[in-house]
């Protein structure tokens, strides 16, 4: 299921690629780009661990299009009906009114570009702190197989910004007095 899932993507990104490669270079529409074994690794490097960043990634936009539901809501209910509330009270004049009615469209639009900023910088910090917390799990798995399969494995160290320095000392423990054990039969 994760190869059919991980396949998909990849043939996913070769159509976005090749549609990208037709716009701005000069290829027919029947051509096809495809990805190399270096641009597949680059991509499992991104995404170790898929299905856990996937939902990480997931949540994290959720959340964020409920904040920003919430957010803009309060907006248009409470802000914007008072707002034409008053300006249909006022003694102003009609051209003034017009331009104050612009000058809340604007802002309203303005709202919806911050929005939309909003909810894509959500998803790539979720990218980015999946990445930090799925890097280091996928590497200790990889680990944890090698010793399944008796090979020597070395420690485990991870990049100073990830996640989980603890367990990989804590691993590597382990790991230690294994061998120790293991040399000593």
């Amino acid at each position: 299921m994760k190869i059919k899932i991980i396949d998909t993507i990849f043939y996913v990104l070769n159509k976005f690629i090749a549609k990208i490669l037709q716009n701005y270079l000069i290829l027919r529409p029947g051509d096809v780009v495809f990805l190399g074994n270096k641009m597949r690794r680059s991509i499992k490097n991104i995404f170790p661990i898929p299905g856990f960043q996937l939902r990480f990634i997931i949540l994290g936009y959720i959340s964020g299009l409920v904040l920003t539901i919430l957010y803009l809501g309060t907006f248009f209910l409470y802000i914007k009906k008072n707002f034409l509330e008053v300006l249909q009270m006022s003694t102003l004049s009609l051209e003034v009114r017009d331009v104050l009615r612009t000058d809340m469209e604007n802002v309203i639009q303005g709202l919806i570009i911050i929005s939309v900023l909003f909810l894509i910088a959500v998803v790539l910090v979720c990218i980015f702190y999946s990445h930090k917390i799925a890097g280091p799990i996928s590497k200790l798995i990889r680990t944890m197989d090698e010793v399944l399969e008796n090979k020597d494995s070395e420690k485990i160290v991870f990049r100073n910004k990830d996640e989980f320095h603890e367990l990989a000392d804590r691993f590597n423990k382990v790991i230690s007095h294994l061998n120790i054990k293991n040399n000593r039969e």
